[in-house]
């Protein structure tokens, strides 16, 4: 191709099943009705409605964590305690067993045993053979 030729005009290139024509004849219609004013409401529109929607999601997302953070407190503070009221049963029960123990083969009766035995929820102490696991004896019984 020389200088001073003509350009060739190729034809553009079409995907298939896509005809930018006809989207064209379908749009000129459209645009022709909306005016200006429209265009500029529904931007302004949008535009505002952004930093609300956004706003919002936050306070939602935040008010909701601060409420696991609670609930998670809670639980935690729930779990402390029952921690340290177990841990106090078992020393009381461990306590009270031994008492009990050394009462039972001491022969002698231990003044408010039965009492303490029955606030652990002790129903009855023997002693166990443990080759034959046959009662030896139970000397204290509690009521049910």
């Amino acid at each position: 191709m020389a200088f001073g030729s003509k350009a060739q005009v190729l034809p553009a290139p079409r995907a298939y099943g896509f005809e930018i024509g006809r989207i064209k004849r379908a749009l000129v219609p459209l645009m022709s009705r909306v005016r200006m004013h429209h265009i500029l409401f529904a931007a302004f529109t949008v535009i505002a409605a952004v930093p609300v929607f956004s706003l919002a999601a936050w306070v939602e997302n935040h008010s909701v964590q601060q409420e696991i953070d609670l609930a998670r407190d809670k639980h935690l503070l729930v779990a402390r305690n029952l921690t340290t009221a177990f841990s106090r049963y078992v020393y009381d029960v461990k306590a009270g067993f031994r008492l009990a123990i050394a009462t039972f083969y001491s022969g002698e009766q231990a003044a408010g045993l039965k009492d303490l035995l029955t606030s652990l929820e002790f129903r009855h102490i023997c002693i166990v053979d443990p080759a034959t696991g046959e009662i030896e004896s139970a000397k204290v019984t509690m009521p049910l």
